[in-house]
């Protein structure tokens, strides 16, 4: 990852939920017709890995708090 994108992570990070929405929003429209390669299965397994541990944690952490 670039520090261009680092950086963009770090400001979107900084935004309240509805600007991040916003932003979420327009990004999607603007990329719509973009000619972007089919990701492969690689990117797809460990994107799946990533999401799997982000839900895991926060099931974890709501087990904690007693929700």
């Amino acid at each position: 990852m670039t520090t261009a994108v680092q950086t963009l992570l770090e400001s979107f990070d900084s935004l309240t939920a509805d600007e991040q929405w916003t932003l979420i929003k327009t990004l999607l429209h603007r990329t719509l017709h973009l000619d972007f390669p089919p990701l492969t299965d690689d990117e797809l397994t460990q994107t799946a890995d990533e999401l799997f541990l982000i839900f895991d944690a926060e099931e974890s952490g709501a087990a904690d708090h007693g929700n």
